[in-house]
Order: structure tokens, then sequence, then C-alpha cells
């Protein structure tokens, strides 16, 4: 895989951030509030790209995590249906 400049890792960013709205409340399945805070880039040995979300709880702003934006944006079973593993408030 060849090496990305960064200007295509930002094209891939602002593609990417259509999928999701950045500095909004989610509600993730199992009821807990989130804010997206931004995306970034995870680039493994290989040099394959990962887009990662960005994410504060709301009930413990001191802390952040990161997901895989495939993950985030997933479906999961709950109650024996799909729902969003993070709906947008």
């Amino acid at each position: 895989m060849s090496r990305k400049s960064y200007q295509e890792l930002a094209d891939i960013l602002v593609s990417e951030q259509e999928k999701l709205s950045i500095q909004s409340r989610y509600q993730h399945y199992k009821w807990k509030k989130y804010r997206v805070e931004s995306l970034a880039t995870l680039v493994d040995d290989d040099r394959n790209l990962q887009t990662m979300v960005v994410y504060r709880p709301e009930w413990f702003e001191q802390s952040k995590f990161v997901r895989n934006l495939d993950v985030f944006a997933e479906s999961v079973e709950r109650e024996w249906k799909l729902v969003r593993r993070f709906a947008k408030l």
C-alpha cells in the first residue's frame, strides 16, 4: 500500500465526517449519552487507515473514548431487534 499524503488523509476525514455529526450528541444503545468531538486517523504498521471517532461521555467529561467509525455507526441486536449502536439525539 502506498503512503498517503497529508492532503489525502484530510480528504478521507472530510468524506468520513459526512457519516456522523461532529459536536453532536449521541445515545448508546445501553442508554448513556456522549458527544462526538472529532475524527482521527489510525495508521497501523502496514499503513492501513482506519477512521476513528473521538467522543466524550456526558457523565464524565474528563475522559475521552476512541472507537472505529464503522463500529460506532453499526447496528447491534438488542431485545431481538436491530438498533444503532449510537443514535443521534
